[in-house]
């Protein structure tokens, strides 16, 4: 896109592909605008209407919903390459401009850099427009308040189209270096075995760091009382485990009913650090 300041919708699953788009849209200039998988094509049809964005960015596990939105609402629909991300992770570039790093700082000081949509429990869906500033003042809030380090590992089951998701449990760890372990989508003994550490090479860096909303840890609890519960020697490894290698367990996006935080810290040995904010103002309140 020639000129900044465009609205720029993108659908992408939860891997690379999402950090790599987002990171195009920003070092253009561009004002970044994530969809869901989850979103019907409706509310698809909504966002772009309602953002009047002229271009649309997915991947080819998306490219057939995308072009019936891209067709309805006579916006441009460009498919993501399905060996970029190979060629991100191998550093390969094909042109000088492919090392240049964005527009000057300046610009990102005085420029909006989001737009998330609230719930729409009230009504229709509200744009929510926050800036980079806005975004660097909530990162940087969160790396001193949670003692992020380069050193951190987070696991990463969200949805990439709300301030938990993005904010809070990635760009936090980009922002500061930190190795993000990006699944699909949740899946209950895939995260316990990323929890646990099963099958992990040696020289693998564990697990330091988890968030996730109430009805995740309900699974979780779930799934342990399915498989680990009735062997004593289990319980007490993953206890240990847990308490011994994890130093922040986060619980967000909907309250937190009492008996689920009690069971996880019987479980765990973490009582969950809750969060309570908004898609206007990011992180107000915790409980610790």
């Amino acid at each position: 896109m020639d000129e900044p300041m465009k609205k720029v919708l993108f659908l992408c699953s939860n891997d690379v592909n999402y950090v790599i788009t987002l990171w195009a849209i920003w070092l253009s200039g561009q004002i970044a605008v994530p969809l869901s998988p989850l979103h019907p094509k409706n509310i698809l049809l909504y966002y772009a209407n309602d953002t009047n964005s002229k271009l649309l960015i997915t991947t080819s596990q998306y490219a057939e919903l995308m072009q019936r939105v891209s067709k309805n609402t006579h916006s441009h629909l460009h498919v993501l390459d399905n060996k970029l991300n190979l060629k991100c992770s191998q550093k390969v570039t094909e042109n000088q401009s492919d090392l240049e790093a964005g527009l000057p700082l300046d610009f990102y000081d005085k420029n909006d850099a989001l737009i998330l949509y609230t719930s729409g429990t009230t009504g229709s869906p509200k744009g929510v427009l926050l800036s980079h500033k806005n975004l660097q003042s909530q990162i940087t809030t969160l790396l001193d308040v949670w003692k992020w380090t380069w050193n951190d590992v987070l696991l990463h089951t969200l949805p990439l189209h709300h301030i938990h998701g993005i904010v809070n449990a990635l760009l936090c760890p980009l922002y500061i270096g930190a190795k993000t372990i990006m699944l699909d989508k949740f899946n209950s003994n895939t995260v316990w075995s990323y929890l646990l550490g099963v099958n992990a090479k040696p020289d693998d860096r564990k697990i330091t760091v988890y968030m996730a909303v109430p009805t995740i840890y309900s699974k979780l609890i779930e799934e342990y009382e399915k498989v680990f519960a009735n062997d004593p020697k289990m319980v007490e490894y993953i206890k240990n485990t847990l308490q011994s290698k994890i130093r922040l367990m986060v619980s967000g996006s909907s309250p937190l009913p009492a008996t689920v935080f009690d069971k996880w810290q019987e479980i765990s040995g973490h009582q969950l650090l809750e969060r309570y904010g908004m898609t206007e103002t990011g992180m107000i309140l915790s409980n610790m």
